[in-house]
């Protein structure tokens, strides 16, 4: 019986050490991507969608394109033949996950993505050859990269154009909208602080999901109720260092109810730049400082 507890005990050091790695399961998440285009045949100088579905196995989750606490973000490349101009990639409504490493954002089950991809007017007719790859994060308590390259034709005919597929409007229901699409709702931003005000609906206070842009760091946000209004607060201090280029703002989703169908509002406000030099930096943590 000593020897027992003796070899329990030191198990449970062992896996309480820092750094200690859980054992990979054997089993390998089969995660499987289709991809189509949204019509058969587009005009020179149209824009059409591209509609990438991943079927996730159950207990498994991928990444939004801004993950959270951690994770890597779910991608598309979409290469080709005719000079095609490829838009970015049109993300869901995400979920949210908790586990020990914090909050994270992301997709269970099937999830479409969307592409926009225009072809050049001055594309020459006929058949066009694309190809897909996506690269995506697999989790359930170990994670594992999977990617998959996929090949798709458009016809490019100046003479006809078809349909769009109905695949697309219903991916399409599941995407944000911009926020100014809300009737009533209004984005300020003052004393290094975004506020958001809105009617509050049937479903009550949203719940925000933030975009992580680099040299902006986030308090936790303050979501309460003011009347017959919304009220969303979400202190910022900037790292003007740590900004690897990027233009400072602050950038994120409200989520309403709890199905992936439910309204989201995506929403960006651009930092003024009287305020981008001065004050905010946190000089104890200035990573790529001099």
């Amino acid at each position: 019986m000593q020897c027992i507890i003796a070899v329990l005990a030191t198990i449970f050091l062992l896996q309480t050490r820092p750094g200690f790695v859980q054992p990979v399961p054997a089993s390998v998440p089969d995660v499987r991507m289709t991809c189509e285009a949204g019509r058969e045949s587009v005009r020179p100088g149209e824009t059409f969608m591209i509609l990438c579905t991943l079927d996730i196995p159950r207990d498994f989750h991928v990444y939004w394109k801004s993950p959270g606490a951690s994770g890597t973000p779910t991608e598309f490349q979409v290469g080709g033949g005719a000079n095609l101009q490829v838009g970015e990639t049109l993300y869901p409504r995400p979920a949210m996950f908790d586990d020990e490493a914090g909050r994270t954002y992301g997709y269970e089950g099937r999830t479409q993505f969307l592409v926009p991809v225009t072809v050049p007017a001055d594309c020459p007719e006929g058949t066009v050859p694309i190809t897909v790859k996506g690269r995506w994060l697999a989790c359930r308590k170990a994670c594992w990269r999977g990617e998959a390259t996929r090949g798709i034709e458009v016809v490019v005919s100046s003479d006809t154009t078809s349909d769009e597929r109905p695949e697309i409007s219903r991916a399409a229901r599941c995407m944000p909208i911009p926020l100014s699409s809300m009737d009533g709702a209004s984005i300020s931003l003052e004393n290094s602080t975004l506020e958001i005000r809105g009617p509050i609906g049937r479903r009550g206070l949203p719940r925000l999901v933030p975009v992580e842009i680099p040299g902006v760091i986030h308090a936790d946000p303050r979501i309460s109720r003011d009347g017959e209004e919304f009220l969303v607060r979400i202190p910022y201090r900037l790292e003007p260092a740590n900004s690897l280029g990027a233009e400072p703002r602050v950038e994120g989703l409200l989520l309403f109810g709890e199905e992936r169908h439910d309204p989201s509002f995506a929403f960006t406000m651009l930092i003024p730049p009287a305020e981008r030099g001065a004050g905010g930096e946190d000089t104890s943590n200035r990573r790529n400082a001099p």
